[in-house]
């Protein structure tokens, strides 16, 4: 599986995931995000995305987001 290439920009309280071209793409507080191991999947509404585990656990972690 291919990741996308994808950001995170911290706004106030809010969490933005950005994608490549760094156009807000969510705010991660409103999103589900389940930890696979090795896959992080963002879920809500009609969004969905996988991250890569390794690389965004932590990063995820640090700016207060909770996965399940």
């Amino acid at each position: 599986m291919e990741f996308d290439k994808h950001d995170l920009e911290i706004d106030g309280d809010r969490v933005w995931l950005l994608d490549a071209d760094g156009q807000r793409l969510c705010d991660l507080n409103d999103m589900r995000l389940l930890d696979f191991e090795w896959r992080i999947s963002v879920e809500g509404g009609l969004l969905n995305f996988d991250l890569e585990a390794s690389e965004w656990r932590q990063r995820l972690l640090d700016a207060g987001l909770q996965l399940d």
